[in-house]
């Protein structure tokens, strides 16, 4: 749920209003705040699934906190490869932090 309301947060409004006419309801309202309160409780349950690092640390920096972000960072940086995809999830990582530092 954290990685969707990041998602939604990032959208340009056009797409917003496309998803409005789409789902009759309209879209619930996101936030950063809220995709990191999501995101947090998932790093809790699943300490080492480095997508949620990224999301969370990508969260973090567009949500102004540039500092939270190299945190997180760092910890992803330092997270065991599980699963295929996580060698490419933590170089983008490291080339995040990189750019942050």
């Amino acid at each position: 749920e954290g990685r969707w309301h990041y998602e939604m947060s990032e959208l340009n409004w056009a797409r917003k209003l496309a998803l409005k006419t789409v789902y009759p309801g309209g879209v619930p309202a996101t936030s950063y705040d809220s995709a990191i309160v999501y995101l947090e409780k998932c790093r809790k349950t699943e300490p080492y699934y480095v997508l949620n690092y990224l999301i969370l640390a990508k969260s973090y920096k567009a949500n102004n906190n540039p500092s939270k972000s190299i945190e997180v960072l760092q910890q992803l940086v330092k997270l065991p490869i599980r699963t295929p995809d996580d060698a490419a999830l933590k170089a983008e990582g490291q080339k995040l932090l990189d750019s942050l530092m």
